[in-house]
């Protein structure tokens, strides 16, 4: 079965309709969108609040590949994983440096 976001297991659970649990998954991919492009950017531009920015976006993105799992979003759980890694051991900062 292909990855739907209007089906999340744990949204279900509570009991949240499904067009409900469409427009939650929907603003919540957009957030995560969103939230990396502006850290990519503002690491681009060298602002310092770019770090802050981009962990932001990998927890929404565990939570809501959390809500919504599905085996397709794997690739992105270990991408979102890698990034609070990567800001958690500083590495980021020493490859730009």
């Amino acid at each position: 079965m292909p990855y739907d976001p209007r089906r999340s297991w744990a949204l279900a659970a509570a009991h949240v309709t499904y067009v409900g649990t469409a427009r939650v998954g929907v603003a919540t991919s957009w957030l995560v969108a969103a939230a990396y492009v502006a850290g990519g950017v503002a690491l681009l531009a060298g602002a310092g609040w770019w770090l802050p920015l981009a962990v932001v976006a990998a927890a929404v993105g565990l939570a809501f590949k959390g809500l919504y799992f599905h085996p397709w979003l794997t690739f992105g759980v270990l991408l979102d994983a890698a990034a609070l890694v990567a800001a958690g051991t500083g590495w980021l900062g020493v490859v730009l440096s």
